[in-house]
């Protein structure tokens, strides 16, 4: 069995809600625009990651800011669009 095909299957949560697709669901701008900033992000240090050849400790540095940032900003917006 492959690492893939021992990972979980998350594409339903526990409502059997389809994550793939949101349907109905309308995701506000803001939080498009979101992930679509993190989205640029991430491509951008993977370029540059792969050009400087960096070490693991350099990876696992860069990606703890990266989602610690985004953390912060995803809570912030759920929590609007939650009330």
């Amino acid at each position: 069995m492959g690492e893939r095909d021992s990972m979980m299957d998350f594409s339903e949560d526990a409502a059997g809600i389809n994550l793939d697709s949101f349907g109905e669901i309308e995701i506000p701008q803001e939080l498009e625009d979101s992930i679509r900033r993190h989205r640029e992000h991430l491509a951008r240090l993977i370029a540059s990651l792969r050009s400087a050849g960096v070490g693991e400790a350099q990876i696992e540095a860069s990606i703890s800011v990266i989602v610690a940032s985004y953390k912060e900003e995803l809570m912030r917006t759920m929590k609007r669009f939650a009330r």
